[in-house]
């Protein structure tokens, strides 16, 4: 304590007068502490057993933490592809679905990719209805008719007996539903206009950026420099990219614009 005072127990304080002679012995040391009693051979054994256990650990834990990753395998994860646009499909909601706004449909939807089409499946060959029921809806609003059941009503016209839908469904079944598709050549004066006057366009394009087949896509809006959007049933990827409306034509074999 300051100024040389200490405290006993009961806090009062002694003069370091009072406090020499005591607690040490004639040579000027403290006390020497009596020994411990030796330790038995049990807690010998003992104490070395948990030392043992203790450097295992420690080892086991140092193996453990990886010291980093190869540069090999880095360079892996480096060239490990992008996810393609048809693994990430993602339909418009039903319950968004209505007049005047063109919705994004995918034939590969879990809700419907699966169900019985062309001697196929949807997911396989139902590019063809799903892209009507994107203008379907559009022209009506009637969000009862999905790309399952566009399909089964193009089954059951027989549009598409060899597992492809034909060019006439475009028309004929369009028809059949309440609203009108008109062939138009596929140049971009024609396709312009109509986009211009804010009708769809379903295109059928050949071996290219869409396909290396066959396929059906949809067309809507154009800007001021030839820019269009697609609404491509098997690829949410090209669905959201704006195209060159002569790139597109460049590659396409037919085309129908849709009104009410």
């Amino acid at each position: 304590m300051p100024g040389g005072v200490s405290g006993n127990r009961n806090g009062r304080a002694r003069t370091p007068g009072a406090m020499r002679g005591r607690g040490r012995s004639r040579s000027g040391y403290a006390p020497r502490r009596q020994a411990a009693p030796p330790l038995s051979k049990l807690g010998i054994a003992l104490r070395a057993i948990v030392c043992c256990l203790f450097i295992a650990v420690i080892g086991i834990a140092c193996t453990a933490v990886p010291a980093g990753i190869a540069p090999q395998d880095e360079q892996k994860l480096f060239d490990m592809p992008l996810l393609d646009g048809t693994q990430l499909m993602v339909s418009t909601p039903r319950s968004q679905w209505k007049q005047g706004e063109l919705p994004y449909l995918f034939q590969t939807d879990p809700l419907w990719s699966e169900k019985p089409y062309a001697g196929g499946t949807v997911r396989a060959n139902g590019c063809g209805p799903t892209c009507l029921t994107m203008v379907y809806v559009f022209l009506t609003g009637d969000t009862s008719i999905d790309p399952a059941q566009m399909c089964a009503f193009a089954d059951a016209g027989n549009y598409a007996p060899t597992g492809s839908t034909e060019w006439i469904f475009m028309t004929r079944g369009a028809a059949s539903l309440g609203i009108t598709g008109r062939s138009i050549g596929a140049s971009v004066s024609a396709v312009s206009a109509a986009l211009e006057a804010g009708q769809p366009v379903i295109c059928a394009v050949r071996p290219g950026d869409f396909t290396s087949i066959g396929h059906y896509i949809v067309l809507y809006g154009i800007d001021e420099r030839g820019m269009v959007g697609v609404h491509d049933p098997n690829s949410s990827l090209r669905s959201a990219q704006a195209w060159r409306l002569d790139w597109v034509l460049a590659q396409t074999n037919a085309v129908w614009t849709y009104t009410a």
